[in-house]
């Protein structure tokens, strides 16, 4: 619900797409979650809601796998195909 949430804001806050700057706009995406999220990892932790600890290395791999496909390069694509436009005729 929040990835559409997301792409809808994206969507109404740029009115043409070639006017996204994406290596920016991923920055701030990565800052925000930084500065927003990393305080949420103490608190789970610290509550007892749910103990943190250190992946293995296969966990780690699998991470650093789905991370880099499945987010960076299906996003870098979409936001790719927008900011080529649309094909001459």
């Amino acid at each position: 619900m929040l990835y559409a949430v997301y792409i809808v804001m994206i969507k109404r806050k740029v009115d043409r797409e070639d006017k996204l700057d994406i290596p920016m706009f991923f920055g701030f995406v990565g800052l925000f979650n930084l500065l927003l999220l990393w305080p949420g990892f103490f608190l789970l932790h610290y509550t007892g809601f749910e103990d943190f600890e250190f992946p293995n290395k296969v966990v780690l791999m699998c991470i650093i796998i789905n991370g880099l496909i499945g987010t960076v390069l299906s996003e870098f694509l979409w936001l790719w195909t927008f900011h080529m436009g649309e094909p001459d005729m």
